[in-house]
Order: structure tokens, then sequence, then C-alpha cells
């Protein structure tokens, strides 16, 4: 079982070498709005049940929502979105960071078994996250369709 790591760090604190993130976006990008409507606390809270005290220490709740969600909205493989989110800021800031990290967030295999561990129940409110934000209205989404051996356990 993997391990919990506490709740999202919510350090702001200016760091003298490097500049934070979000003071080098377009603040009118739709990925920032998008970010700062999501109550990732809720995905937190939501989600730790999921996880155990014992073992190693799992990469951050808000950071693998984040990059799933971010393979959803831009119909990204999940090898391609754990690329783009190394080259994108605008990626990085939406996950949480406020600094750019010039490295991979995780192994595309972390995305499959994240989404194992939250289920059928997980990725349906994710599905719901994008909704009821509006950002995705007009668009018929699914994270089901992530793997075929996957959806097929979650439809029945």
């Amino acid at each position: 079982m993997i391990k919990l790591l506490p709740d999202t760090p919510k350090n702001n604190q200016p760091n003298l070498f490097h500049s934070q993130l979000r003071d080098m976006l377009d603040t009118n990008d739709p990925l920032v709005a998008l970010a700062e409507s999501i109550d990732w606390h809720f995905f937190d809270k939501t989600f730790s049940v999921y996880y155990s005290d014992e073992g190693r220490q799992a990469k951050p709740i808000c950071l693998m929502v984040g990059v799933l969600l971010l393979k959803q909205i831009e119909n990204l493989s999940d090898e391609n979105v754990v690329l783009q989110w190394k080259r994108n800021p605008y990626y990085q800031y939406f996950c949480g960071m406020h600094e750019y990290v010039p490295a991979l967030p995780c192994d595309s295999t972390e995305l499959v078994k994240f989404r194992q561990r939250i289920g059928c129940r997980g990725i349906h409110i994710c599905d719901t996250c994008l909704f009821r934000t509006g950002y995705l209205e007009n668009q018929v989404i699914s994270l089901y369709t992530a793997t075929n051996q996957f959806r097929q356990g979650c439809i029945k």
C-alpha cells in the first residue's frame, strides 16, 4: 500500500532564487482560471482514504488528480501528458506547483495505478469536477476511456 502524504503543501513563501510560477504566466489563461476554480482540498480529503500510513510515500493527490484532469482536457495519452507536464509551466501551475520543475511529475504507469486506486467512484468525481466548472460544458468527456481494460471494470 502507498503511504499517504500530508495535504497538498501550502507554501506560498517567495524563493530568493526562483520566481513564482504564477508570476510568469498569463493569469487570463483558461488553465489558470480552471486551477483556481477547483477545490483541490476536496480531492485530498476524498482520496486520502485510499492511502495508508505505511510503505513508500506517494505523490501528492493534487498532482495526480491534476495530471489526470489535464490528460482528459487535452486528450493526451498517459505518456504524453507526463512529458507535456515537464515542458509546460501552465500544466505545472494547474497541478499546484509554485515553481517550475524541470522533471517528470511521475512515471506514466503511476497514472494507471492511481486510476485503479481511486476506482470508478473516484473517476466519476473527477469527471463531475470538470463538468461543474463549466470548462467542458459542450463536450462529452469521460475518464473511463483511459484504458479499455479499466473501462470494462467500471461500466457494467
